[in-house]
């Protein structure tokens, strides 16, 4: 039954997973203080650096997975040690705060002990740290494929909220790039290395699981599908930068013709009012979700038809990113987005030639505080995705 095989709840499940680690990686803002300062002083990172380092992730992505496909025996013992170590962080990183919030809400305050080598601990860190021993032991004994998607999410969402990408125009280059990377590796490497299956799906198959999201699917339990990590971390980092120009759009107030209104709250596109106390506020990043779900739509359907390993980011990519872009060129926004994503406004204001370098008008510089406003975070300043090295080898295909 055709229809049966393209609506397998797998997939259904795996869409909840990705998406859920998208809606919390966005969460809370990674536009820290400094990166603020630094657009309202007019100082912009230099787009040809940016340039090279974007294209140098397609080109160590390949070396991996080479190294992968012809050593697989080898490499994996140092994979499987990388992957561990970034997921036992990763989970620390998830866990630590709703461990301090439970502990907070339910008795206060939680009493710290000072180690001998001068580390303090409290009950909050011990019950993390458990944790993520745990169920990195359960995945490295049993491969159990529930304990694999509670990790790859944490990894997923630890991704999202530490790499932040500085423009609209970085995340489409580098997403353009990522789409040949991947249509390579899953459709031509099979006629270079002369195999019946991919680079990407061989390595993707052979990998210990956690770079991928996977779900036994429904109709044949004893297969699974997949999805890479990559599929939901790459189009992330653009939906992340969405959330943080919405929420710039909300404090600076932003209008058609990208000018700076002091006092405008604009975050909104369009609003759904449910009751009179109910107001669901649509914004780029809701949008974006929406379009990433359309496109998810349209990979499993491409994927259930072909019987293959399917380039997912062919797919998710223009899905994303081309009604965003026509969106923002409707409402105005496309130059402002394209050209400082996250940033704030740069136009000028025309009172005085002594506050024409300054990015917001002084009366809207005069009623927010930038660094005690809750959109700022105190995160370590990053000028680009540079994180991206030191983060788990993200895995792009979906495989039926």
């Amino acid at each position: 039954d055709w229809k049966g095989e393209m609506i397998d709840l797998s997939f259904v499940c795996i869409w909840i997973v990705a998406i859920t680690c998208i809606i919390c990686g966005a969460h809370p803002p990674i536009m820290s203080s400094s990166d603020v300062e630094s657009d309202r002083d007019g100082r912009h990172p230099d787009e040809k650096k940016l340039t090279w380092k974007i294209l140098l992730l397609p080109l160590f992505g390949s070396i991996f997975l080479l190294l992968m496909f012809f050593f697989l025996n080898v490499m994996i013992y140092a994979v499987v040690v990388i992957l561990t170590i970034i997921a036992m962080i990763s989970v620390i990183f998830v866990v630590l705060p709703i461990s301090n919030f439970i502990y907070f809400r339910s008795f206060g305050s939680p009493p710290s002990f000072r180690m001998k080598w001068g580390i303090n601990i409290n009950i909050p860190n011990v019950v993390t740290l458990i944790i993520a021993i745990g169920l990195c032991v359960i995945w490295l004994l049993t491969q159990y494929w529930f304990v694999v998607n509670i990790l790859a999410w944490c990894v997923g969402v630890t991704q999202l909220r530490s790499i932040h990408l500085r423009s609209f125009k970085q995340a489409t280059v580098l997403l353009a790039i990522l789409i040949i990377y991947d249509v390579f590796w899953v459709f031509i490497s099979p006629y270079i290395v002369k195999s019946d299956t991919s680079v990407m799906e061989t390595v993707a198959r052979g990998m210990p699981g956690l770079p991928l999201f996977i779900w036994p699917r429904f109709q044949e339990p004893e297969s699974f599908a997949f999805l890479g990590l990559g599929d939901v971390a790459l189009p992330g980092l653009v939906m992340c930068l969405l959330k943080n120009f919405d929420r710039f759009r909300q404090v600076f107030g932003v209008d058609n013709n990208n000018e700076n209104i002091a006092g405008v709250r604009r975050r909104s596109i369009f609003s759904l009012k449910w009751s009179e106390e109910t107001v669901l506020h649509i914004g780029y990043f809701e949008i974006s979700c929406f379009c990433y779900s359309i496109g998810f739509i349209i990979t499993v359907l491409a994927a259930s038809t072909m019987k293959s390993a399917q380039p997912a980011l062919l797919y998710l990519v223009p899905s994303l990113m081309i009604p965003i872009i026509l969106l923002a060129w409707k409402l105005g926004d496309l130059h402002h987005l394209w050209q400082y994503g996250p940033s704030l406004p740069t136009t000028t204001t025309s009172s005085s030639s002594s506050s024409s370098s300054s990015p917001i008008s002084s009366a809207a510089a005069d009623e927010i505080d930038l660094e005690a406003h809750p959109l700022v975070s105190d995160a370590p300043s990053e000028e680009n995705i540079s994180h991206h090295n030191s983060t788990t080898p993200t895995t792009s295909a979906i495989i039926v």
